[in-house]
């Protein structure tokens, strides 16, 4: 089956102990929700840190609305299946909220069917007030779902009928597809004129949002009126500050992907090198958004003396998730860059790292990216550098199955007797997945046809066990020995044998395989073919010079002594 694993940034590996709280809390609300439109939850685990859902295979409506157009009947069917999750969380006793509803958090499956995630912020009704409302929904940049009057009215905390508005916002964007207020000023602002905004800042609101850490700047940059946010500046608003989790209006304005507002909040002097609370500096958020526009302003804009630390680490994130993309950063503007973010870039490819010591290659060459691959080959980097469990990017290849991006590390001085940490080479992992095309590349490049991995077994073991029929025919072509013996003394021909593969079997008679060869325990082909009731191959067996078993007798198939 297939899984999703959920890993936030406020779930690394390296962060405090209340990520795993944080993570237990919402395991825990998702398990006792119990309904077909409500993501399942399997599990937790450890590495990565993240929980174990289910796999849904159309994504979001937030990526679905930009590149499908929807028929009628789907937007009704959708509603309806929204509908039916939320009546079901507000009937619970008491009743849950979700507080975050938005198309981001309603996934679609393989049939799709509605099923709403992200419980982070859903709590049970008491126990949150209108502030930590606001306050982390502004975090999550979702204020244009959040009803007028948790700005502006009583002090009651969250109802339901907050998150009816959301799903009343969310109705409307399904029905038009578009962004809700894109195109107006936000409608949760006290004024619509900034000559108004001078009143905003004195209200009792304002002031009690910046007592709970969360500045009237953020609040605007959410807004994304450029106007009111150059206002703000003029009056030297604290272009720095940060909330609990760290984020700066800049890293609000970079998840809000608006280069006019970044703009504007570096020309007064915003620090772009600074990061939240998890080590994410604002180039990080750019390129896990793939937004070129802004990734460039900030590569172009690391300040003399400076050391650009965050952007460094921000430029490694980048090319990393830049591989997934139609284009990246590296080849869509080198030129245009700063000669410090060029420096840095011609780095990247050999001597960067995570730490699972994967490099951008690693990155590349699993997401099958021809043209990123022959980019970083040609800048040089390290074609046989090796991850933490001692896979090259020539071992990902081989898995991925991709023949072109295998032929040009070979090109580039790939080693194609690299072991991984198990002992397998990659012509061992093209035996195991098949793949025939690039197990005559390996062969024709003079990689090592005999060579022993893991347990001793050899490619031609590797092909036996798992039924690639046309590998093992094409490794006996190849001249490979067929009868070596591996830890338990099994020959490929024993593990055709156990297999029940009648043409890999005689393919390997064909090519001299020895049926008088026994293993550990003592057993021959033909007995191991009789005692797995594998009549075909024992009547083959039979068919040649017949082995004499421990009595001196020969053995039929039936077991008799002939």
């Amino acid at each position: 089956m297939v899984y999703a694993v959920k890993c936030s940034q406020c779930l690394l590996p390296d962060s405090s102990s209340d990520s795993m709280n944080c993570l237990v809390e919402e395991a825990a609300k998702m398990e006792k929700i119990k309904l077909h439109h409500i993501v399942s939850i399997y599990g937790i685990c450890n590495s990565p840190l993240g929980i174990v859902m289910g796999h849904m295979a159309q994504g979001s409506l937030e990526t679905v609305f930009p590149t499908h157009k929807l028929s009628w009947q789907l937007k009704f069917h959708i509603i309806h299946e929204m509908g039916l999750a939320m009546n079901f969380l507000h009937n619970t006793t008491p009743p849950l909220l979700h507080l975050d509803l938005k198309p981001g958090n309603i996934l679609l499956d393989g049939n799709v069917h509605v099923k709403i995630s992200d419980f982070r912020l859903s709590t049970w009704m008491e126990q949150v007030s209108r502030m930590q409302y606001i306050e982390r929904s502004a975090l999550r940049c979702t204020l244009s779902y959040i009803p007028p009057e948790m700005f502006l009215q009583s002090t009651r905390p969250p109802g339901t009928e907050y998150d009816v508005y959301s799903f009343g916002i969310v109705i409307w964007e399904v029905l038009m597809q578009k962004k809700p207020y894109s195109e107006t000023d936000f409608p949760h602002s006290p004024t619509s004129e900034i000559e108004g905004l001078e009143s905003f800042i004195m209200s009792k609101e304002v002031r009690r949002a910046q007592e709970n850490g969360l500045t009237l700047l953020h609040l605007v940059v959410v807004q994304g009126n450029v106007e009111k946010v150059k206002f703000l500046l003029s009056r030297e608003a604290n272009v720095d500050s940060q909330l609990d989790c760290g984020y700066t209006p800049f890293i609000v304005a970079v998840q809000k992907r608006s280069p006019e507002i970044c703009s504007a909040l570096i020309e007064h002097g915003a620090d772009v090198n600074v990061a939240d609370k998890d080590g994410w500096s604002p180039l990080h958020f750019a390129a896990q958004n793939r937004d070129d526009r802004i990734a460039l302003l900030l590569l172009g804009t690391t300040r003399r003396g400076q050391t650009p630390k965050n952007v460094k680490a921000g430029l490694h994130s980048t090319w990393h998730l830049r591989t997934t993309s139609r284009t990246w950063l590296g080849c869509c503007f080198p030129a245009r860059l700063t000669p410090t973010a060029r420096r840095m870039m011609g780095e990247l490819p050999s001597t960067w790292k995570q730490k699972n010591h994967r490099t951008p290659l690693h990155f590349a060459v699993a997401r099958g990216k021809f043209r990123v691959v022959q980019y970083l080959l040609k800048s040089g980097a390290s074609v046989n550098g090796l991850d933490e469990n001692h896979y090259s990017a020539l071992h990902m290849t081989a898995v991925k199955g991709k023949y072109l991006i295998c032929e040009k590390l070979i090109k580039y001085g790939a080693n194609m007797d690299l072991r991984m940490d198990k002992g397998w080479t990659p012509l061992h992992l093209a035996c195991f997945k098949g793949c025939i095309k690039i197990v005559c590349l390996l062969r024709d490049n003079h990689a090592k046809l005999n060579v022993k991995g893991g347990m001793d077994w050899t490619p031609l073991h590797m092909a036996t066990h798992y039924s690639k029929k046309s590998v093992v025919c094409e490794l006996l072509r190849s001249r490979v020995d067929p009868n070596i013996i591996e830890k338990s003394e099994l020959t490929p021909l024993h593990l055709a044998v156990q297999q029940g593969a009648f043409l890999s079997t005689i393919n390997l008679l064909e090519h001299k395989a020895d049926m008088n060869v026994k293993n550990k325990v003592g057993w021959m082909p033909l007995q191991l073919a009789i005692r797995n009731q594998k009549q075909n191959i024992a009547t083959l067996l039979q068919g040649r010079d017949l082995p004499v078993n421990n009595m001196g007798s020969r053995v039929t198939w039936s077991g008799e002594k002939a």
